[in-house]
């Protein structure tokens, strides 16, 4: 029985952590400030869903007391970072009492001779969508996999 705890936790404790991250980006793909709202309203509920797997790991023995409490403090400091983004969002959203499209400054491409493919060239952008989703990388490889 053990092993059927180990397995069935720690599958839905990677799905559910790697499921913050694609969120996130697939919000930031999204054209209207609704449509990435939305998205980063799923990347939070999977945050407690994480947290939902952990306690459940930890109660079952799996992984133990510091390795829950730095899972929690790690992922409670994305939840704050990831509620003021959906703010800051939901306030461009509103702007104008309407759903307003995401405006980007326009990137320069250029056109390789090896490839037809269009390649952006900005090396400054670094966004707060990239410093999110390279966090959800961050989450300690022990609480990901406590077996």
């Amino acid at each position: 029985m053990a092993f059927l705890y180990r397995e069935t936790l720690g599958r839905q404790i990677v799905r559910s952590a790697d499921s913050v991250g694609a969120n996130i980006v697939e919000g930031y793909g999204r054209y209207h400030y609704g449509d990435q709202v939305r998205f980063l309203y799923i990347a939070r509920g999977s945050l407690f869903e994480t947290s939902y797997w952990l306690r459940r790991a930890h109660k079952r023995g799996l992984i133990n007391g510091d390795t829950l409490e730095r899972a929690n403090i790690f992922l409670d400091e994305l939840r704050r970072k990831l509620n003021l983004f959906i703010k800051d969002r939901r306030s461009r959203q509103s702007a104008n009492g309407k759903d307003t499209k995401v405006s980007e400054q326009p990137l320069p491409y250029e056109i390789r001779s090896d490839s037809v493919d269009a390649v952006g060239v900005n090396e400054e952008q670094d966004t707060l969508w990239e410093r999110l989703c390279a966090q959800t990388d961050e989450i300690p490889t022990e609480t990901a996999t406590p077996f």
